[in-house]
């Protein structure tokens, strides 16, 4: 497997869980805030740019069986999502859909329409938000959430999204780190 640092890696070394640039247990405070959201296990959920799974490991285990899809641009962290921390932790039996695709100049179609949308640290990396926008909309149910850290997608309202709320929170576990959210409605 060749990460984007260039070198190959068996993913027991759990390299993945260090390419982010951040901690991996930032991914129990996305779990955590989209709960406080409303998110409830018979909720659909698509997880824009989900990498590893970071959060995705908490998410597909709170979650019904089929209703946790997850999305991202980078094949050895998919990889990594699918052949390591699913088994490892034994989410197989949720029938989670994991898959690779850019989300700026192939963004996904999704064929279903999903109550809740998570972006974490997603529309801050990308230079043109239109297509990702774009396909969140349209993957989102009417009167679904987007919920995104680090920056919101620009023009949102052409998206038919409305902003909710935004605030900072500090993270339960990393003690020096804060996170903004934003909280989008597609109306």
């Amino acid at each position: 497997m060749t990460w984007k640092r260039g070198h190959t890696v068996d993913v027991l070394e759990e390299e993945h869980h260090r390419i982010y640039g951040s901690k991996w247990a930032l991914g129990l405070d996305q779990y955590e805030y989209l709960v406080g959201c409303g998110l409830k296990p018979s909720h659909t959920l698509l997880d824009f740019g989900c990498g590893a799974g970071r959060a995705g490991i908490h998410l597909i285990d709170y979650l019904d069986a089929g209703h946790y899809r997850g999305i991202d641009g980078h094949g050895p962290s998919i990889n990594a999502f699918r052949q390591y921390e699913i088994p490892l932790h034994r989410l197989e039996n949720k029938k989670p859909v994991v898959r690779c695709c850019n989300l700026e100049t192939d963004p996904p179609n999704e064929r279903e329409a999903f109550d809740y949308i998570i972006a974490f640290s997603v529309f801050n990396h990308m230079r043109n938000h239109a297509p990702a926008a774009q396909s969140a909309s349209d993957a989102l149910k009417p009167g679904g959430y987007l919920v995104a850290s680090f920056g919101i997608p620009q023009h949102f309202q052409n998206y038919g999204l409305s902003l909710v709320k935004s605030e900072r929170k500090k993270s339960r576990l990393v003690t020096d780190k804060s996170i903004d959210w934003f909280v989008l409605r597609k109306i």
